[in-house]
């Protein structure tokens, strides 16, 4: 049995520079292979090969991940290190006291390769035995073998050493031998890159400033004449006034009197001489300068001229800066800064990611270029520094900047020579985000394939579009009111209005008429009604079953591209506010379970959901139904609490914090798709885009025999069973209001049910009915009248004040403004200030009421 000991050779070169790394690792106890590379001026692979090394001669302890070593050598025992790493004791050290294997150095090993082929085959042999009494272990191998000649060891010196001097690597195979960054081609781009940017940015700067420059050239030269003055008479007015002072200071005194006479005579002639020379050199000055201008100015050509122009202007603006409380120029204010080495140092300390005292360990990987409309660089944290560290302080990384968060984005690098401690930093110099951007839908013209194509959701900062393939994720949009919500919802069933396979199940729970848009061609639709929801949530689990033993017979685990037809196509449930389903006293429970059912088993079948909200709270969406909504989209919350209920706990200290989001900056927010989680904004259809989208899907369903009626639903069939009415196509009205859930009664002799409609009497409801009862009487009476189209129809909004109270009182319903709110406003939507006899006030749509009326009427249940 042969062992083979992998413990390095250090001999020539290699052995200085593991000595030299070992002083440097044991002098300052710090094991950090980025110290090694910058100190020893070598690069990232042979730096962490020498820490291995170290590792082998147990100066340091193992690898852990990006974090510096622990060094097991104290300076006091350096002397001792050095004795033992001598190539000679060492050879002898490693062989082990006492075994019966045969003991071979890694340095006795040589490695051959086959030059001839394309990816050299890389082979270790064993020399024959050194000759007794050899010299070190290379002298060995030269000797090796029986009459072995200059000319075989020149065989094997080009055998083991290709053309163009590349180094041989221990660890097996030739590798060539890196060049510095600056001198490869990508280097010279990026730095090229890099100077291109920031002279346009000093371009666009002093351009901005330039009258301001222009302001203070005169200021500048009057400073200039005003210095050339002060040279002009130095001290000597001072020092002559100060021999006349002694003069007469040493009246009466013959030879003091002579002396200060003499000191007087002696400065007024060196004054004389200092005018003389200062009058001479200004002279010789302006006449070359001036000769030279006027001749440049009378002979050369306009561009000359304008030269001289911007250089005369500069050099007055910069004598005429404004001076602070000292004297001293006031440093002009800075550009945007802009990345780069130094200014990367600078910003990860003054965030607080890096400890100023290893700012140094700080290194710029992959230089600062373009890249998707902005600026990107490579950065090597210090070890034990992770890119999440760098992460979370996005914030704080954007203020020493001088930008938006939304400006900069940081992510982990997913290169193959990415780690733990490699982070992307990317900065763009205007804010990405400050313009919405309509939907790319609204200029297509053909049917989209919400499978492959995917959903165009939203945008990025770095200008991408992020698309929601329907196949197997389930999404949560939530955050505050008017956060954006609905506009994303909006994206989503304008374009599955394009894709003809897709049945939409759209659900409002607002009760407003934001969706009625969609009813034509969807599916199902209706608003409120929690009872109805159950019903609906049952029949889609009955066809997630059906459509479970359908792919059991044809043999498959889960839904393809091409069983979708086979199946019924993509079940899509949307609900716009869960809000009032799964907190409702009666129901809410039923419906929570129902949808944590279709969430954990429905993807599989092609049963999806997109769930919307404005109140993101536990009491809203339990966690063991948010754990199944893998697709997160957090808009603005109201605090990091919130922000941790959609997104996932400790999110918003990991930087991702919705509640710190622009309130401005409607549909933006951080969403979270297997992928990983960036900031996006949803796309803005405008209305007319909007109808004119859906009218296109209207188009291509009535070809394909999709829209509601031209194809036998299962999921409605079920719905009209159990409750007597359909709500495909939004109903009988096409609003999407229905009567309230009545599970269906059987007729006498008759064993399956047949649907039957129950009048309500609205007064006679409880809480609030007969407050309900009398509003109808109110807007019905403030209604059109006369013979035109709205003859007959209630009013479509009242205030408050001058109206509704009133009308109830009227009525003998005497009620506050609050209790009318807790009534009518559940949901902001139904709020709205209008004009009023000349008055801009508050009051309330009919929407607000039928809304209102339908809940009341569904928690009878």
């Amino acid at each position: 049995m042969t062992e083979i000991d992998e413990r390095p050779a250090t001999t020539g070169q290699h052995e200085s520079l593991l000595i030299d790394a070992a002083e440097l690792v044991v002098s300052t106890q710090f094991g950090s292979t980025s110290m090694l590379q910058r100190k020893l001026r070598i690069g990232f692979d042979h730096a962490n090969r020498l820490m291995d090394q170290l590792h082998v001669f147990e100066v340091v302890g193992p690898s852990d991940g990006s974090k510096a070593r622990e060094v097991l050598v104290r300076p006091d025992e350096m002397a001792s290190l050095f004795a033992l790493m001598n190539v000679q004791s060492r050879a002898a050290a490693v062989v082990p006291e006492q075994t019966d294997a045969e003991v071979i150095t890694l340095a006795e090993y040589q490695v051959t390769a086959d030059p001839a082929a394309a990816t050299p085959a890389v082979h270790f042999t064993k020399p024959a035995a050194p000759a007794a009494g050899g010299g070190d272990v290379y002298d060995q191998e030269a000797d090796a073998g029986d009459g072995a000649t200059a000319q075989d060891d020149e065989d094997q010196e080009e055998q083991a050493a290709p053309e163009g001097g590349q180094d041989l690597e221990t660890e097996g195979g030739f590798v060539k031998r890196p060049r510095p960054g600056w001198a490869s081609v990508e280097g010279f781009k990026a730095r090229t890159s890099y100077l291109g940017m920031n002279a346009l940015d000093w371009a666009q700067y002093t351009a901005w400033n330039t009258p301001r420059y222009i302001g203070q050239a005169p200021r500048g030269y009057f400073r200039l004449v005003r210095k050339w003055g002060e040279g002009y008479r130095s001290d000597f007015p001072q020092l002559i006034r100060t021999a006349k002072a002694e003069i007469k200071k040493a009246k009466g005194s013959p030879s003091g009197e002579a002396k200060a006479k003499a000191l007087r005579d002696a400065r007024l002639a060196e004054y004389r001489a200092h005018k003389k020379t200062y009058r001479m050199k200004s002279a010789i000055g302006a006449v070359g300068g001036g000769g030279a201008l006027t001749g440049a100015v009378l002979l050369g050509p306009g561009l000359v001229d304008t030269t001289l122009a911007l250089g005369a202007l500069a050099i007055g603006s910069a004598a005429g800066r404004p001076l602070n409380s000292e004297g001293e120029p006031v440093a002009a204010s800075s550009r945007k800064v802009q990345l780069g080495e130094e200014s990367v140092r600078r910003v990860l300390v003054e965030a607080q990611v890096v400890g100023k005292d290893r700012a140094e360990e700080i290194q710029i990987v992959d230089l600062p270029h373009k890249a998707d409309r902005g600026v990107q660089c490579t950065v090597e944290l210090p070890g034990g520094i992770t890119a999440g560290m760098a992460i979370a302080k996005s914030e704080k990384i954007a203020s020493a900047l001088g930008i938006k968060p939304s400006q900069l984005v940081i992510e982990d690098d997913s290169s193959d020579e990415g780690h733990a401690g490699r982070v992307v930093i990317w900065m763009a110099r205007r804010d990405p985000f400050k313009a919405s951007r309509p939907s790319p839908l609204s200029k297509r013209k053909k049917p989209l394939n919400t499978w492959t194509e995917g959903i165009p959701l939203a945008f990025v900062a770095k200008g991408q579009t992020v698309s929601l393939q329907l196949r197997d994720v389930m999404l949560l949009i939530a955050g505050a009111t008017r956060s954006g919500k609905g506009v994303a919802i909006s994206n989503i069933n304008c374009a599955v209005s394009l894709d003809v396979r897709v049945n939409l199940r759209d659900i409002d729970g607002k009760g407003s008429g934001e969706h009625n848009v969609y009813a034509p061609f969807a599916a199902s639709f209706f608003k409120l009604n929690p009872g109805r929801l159950v019903a609906l949530l049952q029949a889609e689990v009955a066809e997630m079953e059906r459509r479970y033993e359908i792919l059991d017979d044809l043999g498959e685990s889960k839904l393809t591209e091409q069983l979708i037809d086979k199946l019924g196509g993509l079940e899509l449930i949307a609900i716009d506010e869960l809000y009032p389903y799964t907190t409702h006293p009666v129901y809410g429970p039923i419906i929570v379970e129902l949808l944590i059912h279709i969430a954990s088993q429905g993807a599989g079948a092609g049963v999806l959901l997109a769930l919307a909200t404005q109140v993101p709270e536990v009491s809203v969406v339990p966690k063991r139904l948010r754990a199944n909504l893998v697709g997160r989209w957090g808009m603005r919350t109201e605090g990091p609490a919130d922000s941790n209920v959609i997104l996932g706990d400790g999110k918003a200290g990991d930087g991702y914090d919705a509640s710190k989001i622009d309130s401005a900056l409607r549909g933006l927010g951080w969403l979270s798709m297997p992928g990983g989680i960036e900031l996006a904004r949803s796309f803005y259809p405008e209305d007319e885009d909007r109808d004119e989208i859906v009218k296109r899907g209207i188009e291509f369903r009535r070809e394909a025999g999709r829209l509601p009626g031209q194809w036998n639903d299962p999921v409605e069939a079920h719905l009209t069973r159990v409750t007597g009415h359909s709500s495909a196509g939004g109903g009988v009205k096409g609003n999407g209001r229905l009567p309230a859930y009545q599970p269906a009664k059987p007729k006498d002799g008759d064993q399956a049910a047949a649907p039957v409609e129950a009048a309500v009497d609205l007064a006679s409801l409880k809480p609030h009915g007969a407050v309900l009862a009398a509003l109808v009487a109110v807007y019905e009476a403030h209604g059109a009248g006369g013979d035109g189209p709205d003859a007959g129809k209630p009013a479509s909004w009242l205030p408050t004040t001058d109206v509704l109270l009133p009308g109830l009182a009227d009525q003998g319903q005497n009620i506050t403004r609050e209790k009318l709110a807790a009534i009518l406003g559940s949901f902001e939507e139904n709020r709205a200030k209008r004009e009023w006899e000349g008055r801009r006030v508050a009051g309330y749509t009919h929407d607000a009421l039928l809304a209102a009326i339908d809940e009341l009427v569904s928690d009878q249940g």
